[in-house]
């Protein structure tokens, strides 16, 4: 079962996996397979959701990590993605991933995570990617900025601080965060939204025990906007915070 807390945090821990074939400079193999598990956390920031294990203040899941990539082909928490032009540090790529929430409100229609589309530009430490919903669910779009700076602290250790901002549109947050004029009660008001922005901040840590196992660790933070924490589905807080430990094995 998949839902955004799983696809954020090992999208955060798959990103940890690729610093790590840069930052440690491995050989110039043409396929590579990393597996590993970790446990990701975060606060909670919904409310009344009755999915399993969706409902509690804090949230703590363990996670498989399976990566791979070979030539220009990669797979992973990411989706698949196939690299159209250019190199490791500068590329343009597309990719079909799962993105989005799961959520179910007493009384309401399910919201399901789908399949999305995109493509995504690297240059160096800037990142570019734009995706669509074919999955059938919000059919909405989003598009995601992002920058990177690596902190090499020792020949086994590195930190990479970063920051971000995220565009949903009108029909994305609509479908996750709406309450329609049937989902209505008499603690629940009809609520609608419109495109949203929310930017973000964090930090990514690699410790390298050996050539092939390393342990990881995230942290991140994002400022929930105004439109989507005074949903009827939210509890309100103004910050998304979460993270993850864990530990790779890259063969």
């Amino acid at each position: 079962m998949y839902d955004l807390f799983h696809m954020k945090t090992i999208l955060l821990l798959f990103l940890l996996l690729n610093s790590l074939n840069i930052s440690f400079a491995q050989d110039e193999r043409t396929w590579r397979l990393s597996i590993g598990a970790g446990l990701g956390f975060k606060k909670n920031l919904r409310v009344e959701n009755t999915y399993d294990g969706l409902d509690k203040k804090y949230i703590l899941k363990p996670i498989p990590i399976i990566t791979g990539s070979i030539g220009r082909f990669s797979l992973g928490p990411q989706g698949i993605s196939v690299r159209a032009l250019g190199n490791q540090g500068a590329s343009l790529s597309a990719f079909i991933k799962r993105e989005g929430d799961r959520y179910h409100g007493v009384g309401m229609d399910d919201k399901k995570d789908s399949v999305f589309a995109g493509l995504s530009a690297k240059f160096f430490k800037y990142g570019l990617n734009f995706s669509k919903d074919i999955g059938g669910r919000s059919h909405g779009h989003l598009v995601q900025v992002s920058y990177g700076e690596f902190y090499p602290l020792s020949e086994n250790f590195v930190l990479r601080a970063g920051a971000g901002l995220e565009w949903m549109d009108d029909r994305f947050a609509e479908y996750y965060y709406s309450v329609r004029k049937t989902e209505v009660t008499s603690t629940r008001n009809e609520y609608h939204l419109n495109n949203s922005l929310q930017p973000g901040v964090n930090i990514l840590s690699i410790y390298k025990l050996n050539s092939n196992t390393s342990l990881t660790g995230a942290l991140s933070a994002k400022l929930i906007p105004k439109d989507v924490r005074k949903s009827p589905t939210m509890n309100g807080d103004k910050i998304d915070f979460g993270g993850l430990v864990g530990m790779t094995y890259t063969l």
